[in-house]
């Protein structure tokens, strides 16, 4: 690993460290995922079984808060840092910005079409409350339909955009995005893994 590579890589165990001191998980569960998007071990499903349903949903509800107040908040800004700073007018590179913003929509999307769906049933299981017929069509069709293939080929993505415009090489801006969108990718890896392999069976025996 070369000096920037191990730099970036304890800039986001760092900021990994601090986003899990502040929130209220188990701190067992905590120190898993850690370990899980720092590197240090590899997913199995059967370690997650000592958890329960409810402190998997509080992981999951918590990431997509994270995302949502987090992460896509700092790559608009970056994004508009660089848009401003290049002063872009090449139109291929206009369109290579379209999809970023197309990628950020997708994940808003798809975050919210989950807690509409999975997690309004799921909250609702844990407080007992009664599910309707329509809900539970609703969550059926949801887990027969689900999938969480929203991914962008970063490294594909920045060859692409400055072999049409080399100005942007450099730019700082331009590495942070990237930065920020393959830390962005790594969680959202472990989210789903957790999601499909832990979360959804967990449901499923429940149902």
């Amino acid at each position: 690993m070369n000096i920037q590579n191990q730099f970036e890589q304890e800039v986001f165990i760092e900021s990994t460290e601090r986003r899990f001191s502040e929130q209220n998980l188990n701190p067992e569960l905590s120190v898993h995922i850690f370990s899980l998007l720092s590197g240090e071990e590899e997913f199995q499903p059967h370690n997650f079984l000592f958890y329960s349903l409810r402190e998997v949903f509080e992981y999951l509800q918590l990431s997509h808060d994270y995302y949502l107040n987090t992460c896509i908040p700092q790559l608009e800004n970056t994004l508009v840092q660089l848009i401003e700073k290049t002063c872009i007018n090449h139109r291929s590179t206009q369109m290579y910005f379209l999809l970023l913003n197309n990628y950020k929509n997708e994940l808003i999307d798809h975050i919210e079409k989950e807690e509409r769906v999975l997690f309004t049933y799921v909250q609702s299981k844990l407080e007992d409350r009664q599910v309707s017929d329509v809900d539970m069509y609703a969550i059926n069709y949801f887990l027969n339909s689900h999938n969480d293939n929203v991914v962008l080929e970063i490294d594909q993505l920045k060859a692409d955009m400055l072999k049409q415009n080399t100005a942007l090489s450099n730019e700082f801006s331009f590495e942070i995005m990237f930065r920020q969108l393959e830390f962005l990718q790594r969680d959202l890896a472990i989210h789903a893994l957790i999601e499909d392999h832990v979360f959804i069976p967990m449901v499923l025996e429940q149902m």
